[in-house]
């Protein structure tokens, strides 16, 4: 009997109460919390549907890769009439995505493939951005620090909604490189050792997108201007800036075709953006190599004509691009449909349909600028002045665009932390009694106020507008997508975020899906789904369609009422004599669809 009650030795041997400090169990209890606690209240949605439209999308252009399509051939053929979808996506992306659906297809078959790698990938995406925030929050204040950084992140819902299960589109990985990058930056530029890798970290993020170019661009020029003033920044800013034009060059390489290396384009790695990143990089590797001592002045002019040069090689390039990303897009296609994607949309713009997610993002965002003010105030040093200069970009482009409120969350979390953790005993209340009650305070407030608001920002959705602005969710479910797919193969006119999940799941085509690059074919849908159903016959026979799939839900608006369109029609359940309704059956829930009858039926 004593000898069945002795312990085993590994456990004796065990270092629990380091084991409890480690900070890799601290980052896996983040991730196991946050994936635990999505998946206990949307495993259903996540087992019935393929997420949004970007994540069906990614498993299309994966499993072409799959099926032999060239690395450089990243075209979507059943996307857009009559010119289809070239996604303008990073294959950076596709590939550990393919080995990881192509591995476990030998083992589990294709389906279970899909569904482990849509829960395991952002896993691998966001155990290092956790790793990198706790530790972060660690070299600052050490354990405590680690720990409230680590609490923080599992209650912030705009730091985690990219990185839960089911997202294997680009963002979690962009929100990774830049974030992560951004956060290493004021340490990186007073330490040539650390440099080169977070400007290789920055660089790759660019290469597998755009979203946050403006915020990387702005924040890496703010350093090279710091540099005027002080001189020990010099070394780390020019390693900063070399790695990262480098990987931007070499990431060009590697997913362009030679054959179009000179087609210029405004929203992909491109060789006017390599032209950008590299005068700009080469001009502070020149000014370091031949006035590493000189003044501000010398600075200040060198980095001007550098920063004129590769602006105006940039625009000369493709003068579109000066506009932004989205330069060379249509300009009808904005009010139709790219104004209304809420992810584009300012955080105002999207407070005054739910003030919860202002009031939360602010109460966080601001709250880590005023505690970084403060610390400045006690030591003025260059690398806080320059710190406190990126939380405020990074948390001014957050108030832009919603789509980077996450990149100022993980870099204001490790600031918020660190407050937290260094905050003193308060009489007879001791410290740790004072940070519990300091992040309890601050998780409730963000927690209460930003709630289930946030899934908007999830799902990427439209605001709900007559024409192809349809909000779809629930009809993109598998059930209702299957039974589409099990019709002949022909050319589908549906609601436009309808389109990718059509394709994922059917030999279908699709008149267009909610991507720019095909804003023809998404002109082409708006102008079938908001004219007269006698207009809207010829229109569909003149693009060959062969179907009319819509997410049909009840309309709160009385106006619907009164709505002639043809889109408005089919909603009410009013189709007219040339659609021949498709008998779905329950299970497709409001999905409804139509085969559009042969001319003289």
């Amino acid at each position: 009997m004593a000898q069945m009650m002795t312990m085993p030795s590994f456990v004796k041997a065990t270092n629990w109460k380091h084991f409890a400090r480690s900070r890799i169990v601290w980052c896996l209890a983040v991730i196991v919390i946050a994936g635990v606690r999505h998946l206990s209240s949307n495993g259903a949605d996540f087992l019935s549907s393929l997420g949004d439209t970007d994540d069906a999308t990614r498993l299309v252009q994966v499993r072409l890769l799959l099926d032999g399509a060239g690395w450089f051939d990243t075209h979507l053929p059943q996307m857009g009439v009559p010119a289809s979808l070239d996604s303008h996506w990073s294959r950076l992306v596709d590939l550990p995505l393919a080995i990881l659906i192509g591995g476990l297809s030998q083992m589990v078959g294709a389906d279970w493939a899909e569904t482990i790698t849509r829960v395991v990938w952002p896993i691998m995406v966001l155990l290092p951005l956790v790793f990198l925030v706790v530790r972060e929050a660690e070299i600052e204040a050490g354990a405590w620090a680690a720990i409230i950084a680590a609490v923080l992140i599992v209650a912030s819902p705009f730091a985690l909604f990219q990185f839960m299960p089911g997202r294997i589109d680009h963002h979690n990985v962009q929100i990774l490189c830049i974030a992560g990058g951004l956060i290493l930056l004021p340490r990186a530029l007073f330490s040539p050792s650390l440099a080169p890798a977070v400007g290789a970290i920055l660089g790759l993020g660019l290469v597998v997108g755009f979203e946050a170019l403006v915020l990387c661009g702005f924040v890496l020029g703010l350093a090279a201007l710091f540099c005027c003033f002080v001189t020990e920044m010099r070394v780390g800013t020019m390693r900063v800036m070399v790695a990262c034009a480098v990987t931007v060059a070499a990431g060009f390489v590697a997913t362009t075709d030679p054959g179009r290396w000179f087609v210029v384009v405004c929203d992909a790695v491109s060789l006017n953006l390599v032209a950008l990143i590299g005068i700009g990089a080469a001009t502070v590797w020149s000014l370091h190599r031949l006035a590493p001592r000189a003044g501000a002045f010398v600075w200040i002019c060198g980095l001007a004509v550098g920063g004129i040069a590769s602006v105006a090689v940039y625009g000369a390039m493709e003068p579109a691009c000066l506009a932004g990303p989205m330069g060379q897009v249509d300009p009808r296609v904005g009010p139709i449909w790219l104004d209304h994607i809420l992810e584009v949309q300012s955080l105002y713009a999207f407070s005054l349909k739910d003030p919860k997610v202002g009031i939360a993002y602010l109460a966080t965002a601001f709250m880590a600028l005023g505690v970084f003010y403060l610390k400045l105030r006690e030591r003025l040093t260059p690398q806080r002045a320059l710190h406190l200069a990126l939380l405020a970009a990074a948390v001014g482009y957050g108030l832009i665009y919603v789509r980077l409120m996450p990149y100022a969350m993980w870099i204001v979390v490790p600031v918020i932390a660190v407050w937290m953790a260094r905050l003193p005993a308060f009489g007879s209340v001791s410290r740790n009694t004072v940070r519990l009650g300091a992040l309890v305070m601050l998780n409730s407030t963000v927690l209460l106020m930003a709630g289930q608001a946030v899934a908007s920002v999830i799902l990427g959705q439209t605001v709900p507008e007559e024409g192809v602005k349809g909000a779809v969710a629930g009809c993109e479910r598998r059930a209702g997508m299957r039974l589409i797919g099990k019709l002949a193969p022909g050319l589908v006119v549906a609601d436009i975020d309808l389109g990718p999940h059509i394709v994922a799941h059917s030999r279908h085509r699709v008149l267009a899906a909610p991507y720019h690059r095909i804003d023809q074919s998404i002109l082409a849908l708006n102008e079938i789904m908001t004219a007269s159903p006698e207009v809207a016959e010829a229109k569909l026979r003149a693009i060959g369609a062969d179907y009319v799939v819509l997410c049909a839900k009840p309309a709160k608006d009385p106006k619907a009422e009164k709505d002639r369109t043809f889109a408005g029609v089919l909603r009410r359940g009013e189709a007219p004599g040339y659609l021949t309704p498709i008998l779905l059956g329950k299970e497709a829930g409001f999905l409804k669809g139509w085969r559009v009858a042969p001319v003289g039926r």
